[in-house]
């Protein structure tokens, strides 16, 4: 060490300075951004491009992005309400007082089914709004699952007469991840619960349709459940987990079962991708963190969940489960030998043994 720095004075850290600075090098990156949404916006009024103004809105934090996402499902014109529900200041509020972002979800995403069914009295779009509002929240409003990821969401009726949930999950729902895809089957479920709907009661042949599909779906799946494990979810889950025809495979055991019909009462005869992933990716392979969420909400009902949390903590299953997925595997690669052997010598012979 040179002599001539021994002894020197350090220089204090001027925080109020240096915030000043962060704060104006904001405003002027905010200044800029505003120009240019102008000039662009004023570029689009000319009527060259298909839209007249810029598509993508400008937001400054999660609850802002989550409610220009959702603008459009905010608002009822339909009953004469064009004003959408506000809900970014909720958000932030809920988000600093609760302890976890799921915490936030599920409060917010009941708050605005209620909010939507005092404004409008329809049940239906109520909890359509109340559950996009909560998966937004989930994913932090930066996936398309709140659009995309949910069809929709129908009042359906049991045997009894009594009405239920029934969600339409597609494709994109596999972007919110397998613990986003079952926490929208419990807001599901709590906004059920506080509009006073039945639980959902399946017949047999629906729980049945459910293990075809299982069974002859080949998409790509974390984990597949055997059959007492569907079993078990679609008897016990108080929410119809449904969905659109994503395959082109039609089921043959079960091809016209009640409740799983278009909304003009067509039957789906084919696979539906989103009840693969949200039962298989969601509902069992994410039991222990939906269990922690209902054990802390006493969410009765949903009891069925622990079966399958105890089973990820002790693991006494997984030689099963490798075992199972294993021979899954074998399957898969026979069906693609015998798709190919006809292109490359219809001659050769295929052997599994």
């Amino acid at each position: 060490m040179s002599g001539g720095s021994v002894g020197r004075p350090i220089s204090p850290l001027d925080t109020e300075r240096l915030q000043q600075e962060i704060d104006a090098y904001q405003s002027k990156l905010d200044d800029q951004c505003e120009s240019l949404y102008k000039l662009a916006n004023e570029a689009r009024s000319k009527g060259f491009d298909l839209s007249e103004t810029v598509e993508i809105p400008r937001a400054i934090d999660l609850a802002d992005r989550a409610e220009k996402l959702l603008l459009d499902y905010l608002i009822a014109p339909e009953y004469g309400f064009e004003d959408p529900i506000p809900i970014a200041e909720d958000i932030r509020t809920l988000l600093k007082e609760k302890d976890s972002r799921e915490d936030a979800a599920i409060d917010m995403a009941v708050k605005v089914a209620i909010q939507m069914h005092d404004r409008t009295g329809d049940v239906q779009k109520s909890i359509d709004t109340g559950l996009r509002v909560g998966l937004a929240v989930l994913t932090e409003a930066v996936l398309v699952a709140p659009l995309e990821g949910i069809g929709q969401v129908r009042v359906m009726n049991n045997l009894d007469g009594t009405r239920f949930v029934s969600i339409d999950f597609c494709g994109p729902i596999r972007a919110a991840g397998g613990t986003a895809q079952a926490l929208a089957v419990l807001i599901a479920d709590m906004i059920r619960r506080a509009l006073n709907l039945e639980k959902y009661e399946p017949s047999i042949p629906e729980v049945e349709r459910v293990k075809e599909e299982f069974g002859l779906y080949r998409g790509g799946l974390q984990y597949k459940p055997p059959p007492e494990e569907i079993e078990m979810i679609v008897k016990a889950c108080p929410i119809m987990v449904n969905g659109e025809e994503t395959e082109d495979i039609e089921c043959a055991g079960f091809p016209e079962v009640r409740n799983i019909v278009e909304p003009n009462n067509t039957p789906r005869k084919r696979i539906r991708g989103g009840v693969m992933l949200v039962i298989g990716e969601g509902l069992c392979l994410k039991a222990s963190k939906i269990q922690k969420h209902t054990e802390r909400l006493k969410v009765p009902g949903w009891d069925f969940i622990s079966t399958f949390a105890s089973r990820q903590k002790k693991g006494d299953d997984s030689e099963d489960i490798k075992k199972r997925n294993s021979r899954q595997m074998t399957v898969s690669c026979a069906i693609l030998l015998l798709a190919a052997r006809s292109l490359v010598n219809p001659t050769l012979r295929v052997d599994f043994d």
